[in-house]
C-alpha cells in the first residue's frame, strides 16, 4: 500500500512564548533555573505524544556541548546535572521519537528522531527587564495531516488516529506553562496547520 505520509526534516515548527504569569514551580530566580524548570515541565507533557531520545545544551561561554542520550526516566537527572555543571545555559534541545501509528488496527509504535522540543532562553532588552522563554516544537512528519504531499496525499484514516496525540501535547503545555504563540512555520501547510496541530 502506497505510505500517504513523509518524513522530512522541518515539515512544521511552532514557536511559543512561555508567558507570565509564571507557571507553578517556576521561580523568579536564576535564567538556568527558569530555563530547566520549563524544559523539566515539558518532559512531564510529552508522554502519550513522544519519547526524549537525546538532549543537547547550549551555554553562554561554550555554546553547544556534547549530546547525551536519555530516556523519559534518565532526561530530568541529565537536565538536572548539566545545570549544576553550567550555571550559564541558554537553550535545552530534547531529539524525540514520536508515538504513532502508520497501520490502521496495529500496535502504536516510536519513529526514531521525528521531533524537536526546544527552550531557549532570550536575553534581556530594553522592552523586557527580564529573560524570556521560547519553547519551539520541530515536526519532521507529517502523519498528523489529512491532506500530505506524499506519493498519495489522502491521510485522513492516520490523521484521525495521530492527530489527537499531538492536540493533546500541545493542549498540556499550554495548561502547565501558559504557552502563548508566537509564529507557526508550515510552509507547505500555510492553511492545514493551527496553534493545536494539523487540521
Amino acid at each position: 500500500m502506497t505510505r500517504t505520509w513523509r518524513k522530512e526534516t522541518g515539515l512544521a515548527l511552532w514557536s511559543f512564548w512561555i508567558r507570565p504569569p509564571a507557571p507553578h514551580g517556576i521561580p523568579t530566580t536564576t535564567t538556568t533555573t527558569r530555563l530547566t524548570t520549563a524544559v523539566t515541565t515539558a518532559l512531564h507533557c510529552l508522554p502519550g505524544f513522544a519519547e526524549p531520545s537525546w538532549l543537547e545544551a547550549t551555554t553562554h561561554q561554550q555554546g553547544d556541548l556534547l549530546l547525551h542520550p536519555v530516556t523519559i526516566h534518565t532526561a530530568t537527572r541529565t537536565l538536572n546535572q548539566l545545570a549544576t555543571q553550567h550555571p550559564d545555559l541558554t537553550t535545552i534541545r530534547i531529539t524525540c521519537d514520536l508515538l504513532i501509528t502508520t497501520t490502521p488496527d496495529q500496535p502504536e509504535h516510536t519513529e526514531p528522531e521525528t521531533a524537536s522540543l526546544a527552550v531557549i532562553a532570550l536575553p534581556a532588552s530594553a522592552t523586557h527587564s527580564n529573560s524570556r522563554l521560547l519553547l519551539t516544537l520541530r515536526l519532521d512528519i507529517d502523519i498528523y495531516a489529512t491532506q500530505t504531499h506524499a506519493q498519495n496525499p489522502n491521510n485522513q484514516t492516520l490523521a484521525a488516529i495521530n492527530q489527537p496525540r499531538l492536540t493533546n501535547f500541545l493542549t498540556r503545555l499550554h495548561q502547565h506553562l501558559h504557552t502563548e504563540l508566537e509564529d507557526l512555520h508550515a510552509p507547505d501547510y500555510p492553511h492545514n496547520t493551527t496553534t493545536h496541530g494539523f487540521t
